[in-house]
């Protein structure tokens, strides 16, 4: 699951703000800090951790008041408990991890 978010963060890179933060939420995260150096490790950035349980509940919310007119979203900062720093040696074997899950992905599913 963190090679396919390390992808996934990859590819959303260049849509972002440069230095946009990587932000995570929800109770299993936040309870377990093995899944949050796991991620961070994986995205080689660091991962500012939330203490909303509910935090997709909590930006559809957001959302919906700034589509009515009612709130900016800048307004309602995140709550960060903590920040994880990758730590450069692991991000390496999780980068290499995640070159062969794609390449093996290739494989399998394109026939390539």
């Amino acid at each position: 699951v963190a090679l396919r978010l390390a992808l996934i963060a990859d590819q959303l890179t260049p849509l972002a703000a440069d230095g946009a933060p990587v932000i995570g939420g929800g109770r299993a995260l936040r309870l377990s800090p093995a899944w949050a150096h796991i991620i961070a490790n994986a995205i080689n950035r660091p991962l500012h951790v939330l203490e909303d349980d509910e935090i997709t509940a909590r930006g559809a919310a957001l959302l919906a008041r700034r589509a009515l007119g009612q709130a900016n979203l800048h307004d309602f900062p995140p709550h960060i408990t903590h920040t994880i720093e990758p730590i450069p040696a692991i991000a390496d074997v999780l980068r290499d991890a995640r070159d062969r899950q794609t390449a093996l992905y290739e494989r399998v599913v394109r026939g390539s």
